[in-house]
Order: structure tokens, then sequence, then C-alpha cells
């Protein structure tokens, strides 16, 4: 899903016996668009080390590792990542 407030993704996960068939791509298109509509500029989400190089492929742009705190309280090594859609 998006927040279409501040453009940030979260929540994107692919069953792996359904990775690589365009599946990921496809939500990703999905949400531009929703965020395009709503007239936002960027995308913003934060990807676990092992989905960066996809997002990276979608067009986002990030390198530096942050922690991500779940509101379940789980604490996960991330990357901070950006998109802009102009």
């Amino acid at each position: 899903m998006v927040n279409l407030e501040n453009g940030q993704i979260d929540a994107i996960f692919i069953h792996p016996a359904h990775m690589r068939k365009g599946i990921g791509v496809a939500m990703m298109q999905h949400l531009e668009v929703q965020a395009r509509q709503a007239s936002l500029a960027t995308l913003k989400l934060d990807a676990t080390l092992n989905a960066a190089p996809f997002y990276r492929a979608c067009g986002f742009t990030g390198s530096q590792t942050a922690q991500y705190q779940s509101s379940r309280g789980i604490t996960l090594v991330c990357i901070p990542m950006m998109k802009s859609l102009h």
C-alpha cells in the first residue's frame, strides 16, 4: 500500500514461489499510478537488504543502511529509498 499523504510505500511482499513473474513490478506500477493521481512528487520506502536490488530496478535510489522499527517491535536493517515521480 501507499500512503497518499506522504508517499510512503509499505508492506510489499511476494511469496517466494511467485517471485520473478512480474507480480512485484505490477504492484509497484499500480502504486505509482495512485501516487501520480494524488499529485505526489516522490515515493519513499524502507527496503530490506534483499529487496533493495528490486527497488533499484524500479527506479528507486538509496544506499545508506538504517534501522527500521516495526509497530510490532521488530527491528530490521533497511535501506531508505526514494523515487521522483517527475
